[in-house]
Parts: structure tokens; sequence; C-alpha cells
């Protein structure tokens, strides 16, 4: 048996809110996870999203790391269900758990989302991934998802961290610092709010 993680990519199927805090929590963003309430209207508030799961639940979080980089995994593994549910659009079907409650079948690891107003602008407002899956490819398909639909537009915006290796990744997908297309942005913070 493949123990391999494999991980599925759906557009605008919405985790439950639990999974949306755990995620935030794993990369540290206090401002969504301070306010639970404003994390709940997000994903209904963005013009797109895709989320990334990863069926295949390995003993931790560490082992699945090794496993997506090639090396062997230092701990037994155990395959989680792999569910496979659409509808005949193509969009993903939830699945009912035992006690009712919708659920898409695995662990959710990763999310871009984009707020735009679908012809000249799009802004990438968040895209992690959990900490034991970065560096897998995640991060880089679901921006890439996000690249190609709003290929048409003029700008695709993004604010982040400046950080080396943030630089280094974003650069590596293909995009430029405002000063290097001689541009300028301007942002206001509301930490409070």
């Amino acid at each position: 048996m493949d123990a391999t993680p494999r991980f599925d990519y759906q557009v605008g199927a919405a985790p439950a809110i639990e999974e949306l805090m755990a995620l935030y929590a794993a990369v540290g963003w206090s401002g969504y996870t301070d306010h639970p309430e404003k994390l709940a209207a997000i994903l209904p508030g963005s013009s797109w999203f895709m989320t990334a799961r990863c069926r295949h639940l390995l003993a931790d979080d560490a082992a699945i790391r090794r496993r997506a980089s090639g090396a062997p995994p230092s701990v037994p593994t155990q395959s989680g269900a792999s569910l496979s549910v659409a509808t005949r659009s193509g969009a993903p079907l939830p699945v009912a758990t035992r006690s009712g409650a919708p659920h898409h079948p695995g662990r959710l690891v990763g999310l871009v989302r984009v707020v735009s107003d679908g012809c000249s602008v799009a802004l990438v407002q968040d895209l992690l991934v959990a900490p034991a899956f970065q560096r897998c490819g995640i991060g880089r398909r679901l921006l890439d998802a996000a690249m190609t639909r709003f290929a048409d537009l003029r700008q695709v915006v993004l604010i982040t961290d400046d950080e080396p290796a943030t630089r280094d990744f974003y650069r590596a997908c293909g995009l430029s610092t405002l000063a290097e297309t001689q541009g300028l942005g301007f942002i206001r913070y509301n930490l409070s709010a």
C-alpha cells in the first residue's frame, strides 16, 4: 500500500470553521483566530478560494513531510480513507460523517483565497500551508491555480511579510515586487479591527 501523501485541491469547498481555525493557528495568524466570527465570514466574502487536503494520514506531520520529500518515514504509517465524491458539474460534494455533519475527506493543509472585482484587479488575500506540509508544492499549486483563474486581469496583487524565504518563494512563482515594476504601493493597517 502506498502511504505517500496525496493532496486533493478543491475550488469553493468551504471547510468547517474548526478546520479554518486550526490552519490559521498553525501558521500563527492570530489576527484571524482572535476573531472567529470574522474568520467564519472570510470565505463567503471572497471572490474565489481553493483548499488543499491531505488524503493520507500518517502517524505525525513530520512523517508526512518526510514522505512528501521522498525520504522514508521513520514512524509507522496509517492510510486514511480516500473518497472521491463529486456532483455532475464536478463540484465536490460533502460526505456525511457518522454524526451527519458535512465533511470533506482528508485534513485541511492549505488554502488560497482571492478578493476581486472580476474585471481589472485581484488581491491574493491569503495563501497558507500548514507548517508540516510546507515545501511539498502545495503553496505553489494553490497560487498557480489562483493566477490561472485571474490571468485575464490587469493586476494580481499580493501583500506579504518581508522575509527572505517569502521573497524567494514568490519570485520563484513569477511575481515581482512593486519596486521591480516601477510601482508604488500604499497600505493602512487597522490592527484593532
